[in-house]
C-alpha cells in the first residue's frame, strides 16, 4: 500500500512522492494510521487473496 500526500504539492500533472506503508509477504494484519488528507491511497495487486479496509476515527 502506498499512499501520496497531496498538500503543497503544486505539480498538477504527477503524483508526489509516495511513502509505502505495508509491502509484506505472507499473512498480514496491519493497523497503519493516515496522515492528514488529502490523500491518494493506492493499493496494488497481490499473488493470493487480500482485503483492505479504511476506518474513520
Amino acid at each position: 500500500m502506498n499512499i501520496y500526500e497531496l498538500a503543497a504539492h503544486d505539480d498538477h500533472t504527477a503524483l508526489p512522492e509516495d511513502e509505502n506503508v505495508v509491502n509484506e509477504i505472507g499473512e498480514r494484519r496491519e493497523t497503519v494510521p493516515l496522515p492528514e488528507g488529502p490523500l491518494v491511497v493506492q493499493f496494488e495487486a497481490a499473488d493470493g487473496p487480500w482485503r483492505a479496509r479504511l476506518k474513520g476515527i
